[in-house]
């Protein structure tokens, strides 16, 4: 699985969706899944149409 496939990111009306894509594993965090997290939570951070995630 691609890193960019382990966190899914949805933005919808000023919410941001993130969920975990890692099924096989439990959605366990693996180094790869942290790594991307931390990324998609620093985009939802930056983006200031985003009110509130979930």
């Amino acid at each position: 699985m691609a890193e960019q496939d382990l966190v899914l990111l949805e933005i919808e009306d000023g919410i941001a969706i993130v969920t975990l894509n890692r099924p096989e594993a439990m959605n366990a965090l693996s180094k790869a899944l942290r790594h991307r997290l931390y990324h998609v939570m620093k985009q939802v951070d930056a983006d200031d149409a985003v009110r509130a995630w979930s």
